[in-house]
């Protein structure tokens, strides 16, 4: 069974103000709404079908709170509304909607003026192409190369697991032992596969953004989530400790990897890569280039924009984007 790839949680806020636009009301907040309202209208807009929702107390600052299944909406007493989905919310989102694309989902939120998406988990399940035991080895004796400084280990009866990333990071890996935990959980022999090890990142608002762009970038989950992993974390043969990044990975680890391009995590709030410099490198480096190619075609711009439409954008470019198209739609 090859690894799959799945969106474990989501947890994003829209504008108060960006729905009731939307819905078509002028009150001043969602509190002059009856809940009933606001909930039908939530609904429908996500597509939640006929999931009945119960209420509970307010959540996170929230005044109203409703929750079905894993999944949780939230509003009033603030000017954003909440959606909040956990595994189970997930995988039973997925069921409501079989032609779900989570990219699409995720593009729709932040095509709104006020957003965030304040938390991303992305899992990847293999079910005997890795092994608990060899990874939980080679992390005490540090054979890996790593852009996590710390890491904890955990050996029970109850869990297996390696988190990499301290509690306050905005990027966390944790990789745990998916049969032990679902065997724990009450569930049979015969209902949970063997040798299933989940490698999950937990991503926090800048980070989320990161891996969204990614996303975008690559136009798959897969590579954006292999193409980062490279780039995060590496168990190797023998570490090299005059030059680390010269450290040869072990065959198991390359085989998961596949063929991987390394991806960077390009954090927003310390990204040295804006428009000028971009200006900068496209017209100081080719743009005589640029100047010849146009005069020999008589400047067809038209031919221009198709010739370069087609270009994939990498992370820093995409991130950029994303950020200058987000301060256009705020102004």
């Amino acid at each position: 069974m090859q690894p799959k790839i799945l969106v474990d949680y989501l947890t994003c806020t829209i504008g108060a103000r960006c729905l009731l636009d939307q819905w078509g009301f002028d009150e001043d907040g969602m509190e002059y709404l009856p809940d009933t309202d606001v909930l039908t209208y939530l609904c429908r807009d996500w597509r939640f079908g006929d999931l009945q929702f119960t209420a509970r107390k307010g959540l996170y600052g929230y005044l109203m709170a409703y929750v079905c299944g894993g999944i949780t909406v939230a509003w009033g007493g603030c000017d954003t509304v909440l959606l909040q989905m956990s595994g189970q919310g997930c995988r039973l989102y997925e069921s409501l909607r079989p032609d779900l694309d989570w990219l699409a989902l995720i593009k729709q939120i932040r095509g709104y003026k006020v957003h965030n998406v304040s938390r991303l988990d992305i899992a990847c399940d293999t079910f005997g192409q890795l092994s608990m035991d060899k990874l939980i080895k080679y992390t005490f004796a540090e054979r890996y190369v790593s852009r996590f400084r710390d890491y904890l280990v955990s050996i029970g009866t109850k869990e297996r697991s390696i988190i990499f990333g301290a509690p306050s990071s905005r990027m966390r890996l944790r990789i745990y032992d998916k049969t032990m935990e679902r065997l724990r959980a009450g569930r049979s022999v015969k209902e949970v596969p063997e040798n299933w090890v989940r490698l999950e990142y937990q991503l926090r608002d800048d980070a989320a953004d990161s891996f969204i762009s990614a996303w975008r970038s690559t136009g798959s989950i897969s590579a954006a989530y292999f193409g980062i992993m490279l780039n995060q974390l590496r168990y190797v043969k023998s570490r090299d400790e005059d030059n680390p990044q010269r450290s040869v990975m072990t065959t198991w680890w390359a085989k998961f990897l596949g063929w991987a391009d390394k991806i960077p995590m390009a954090y927003k709030g310390g990204l040295d890569y804006n428009l000028d410099n971009l200006t900068k490198y496209v017209f100081d480096q080719a743009g005589s280039s640029i100047r010849t190619w146009l005069e020999i075609m008589d400047y067809d711009m038209d031919k221009f924009a198709r010739m370069v439409n087609n270009r994939n954008l990498n992370i820093r470019q995409q991130l950029l984007l994303d950020q200058l198209n987000v301060e256009v739609s705020s102004n």
